[in-house]
This record gives structure tokens, sequence and C-alpha cells, in this order.
């Protein structure tokens, strides 16, 4: 019997990518420091996304906020649960 060796998945991991590379991060930033009246519609377009950027983070991180608020709570119910179930007294 002849057996096939496992491909090895490759280990590269993207953690953050937000489609913004060093270059066009660095356009928008400095965008920002002009006037509104001084700045030229690609500039305009890059703060625009990255303004979209920062309100997906904020909203990303309220979600994960509020989650890790309620997952202790659960635990503690669960924990809870059969000392309160132990102690009752069925008549």
């Amino acid at each position: 019997m002849v057996q096939s060796k496992q491909e090895k998945k490759p280990l590269d991991v993207t953690i953050n990518n937000q489609g913004f590379d060093d270059e066009e991060w660095q356009k928008a930033l400095d965008a920002e420091k002009k006037k509104p009246k001084q700045r030229t519609p690609e500039e305009q377009e890059a703060i625009d996304k990255l303004n979209e950027l920062k309100k997906q983070k904020k909203t990303m991180i309220s979600i994960l906020r509020g989650i890790s608020i309620r997952i202790p709570m659960m635990i503690f119910v669960q924990i809870l649960m059969p000392i309160k179930k132990s102690h009752c007294v069925i008549l």
C-alpha cells in the first residue's frame, strides 16, 4: 500500500490587512493636514477611506467589548446553576 505525504499548509497569516499600504497611509495622513479647499479629489478619497477604516475599527472594538463582558457572566451563571439546584429542596 502506498501512502501519499500530506502537504504542509502555509503558515502565513494576515493579521492586519486594511487595504492600505504604507504609501497610501502616508498620503492620507498628509492630506488630512491640508485645508479642505486645497485637497485634490484623490486625497479626499484617501481621507474618506481612512475615516471609513477608523469607523470600522471602532465598531469592531465595540462588538468585542460587548462579547468580552457577556462571556464571563455566562460562565458565572453556568457555575452557579448546579449549586442552586443541589441546594433546592423538592417537596
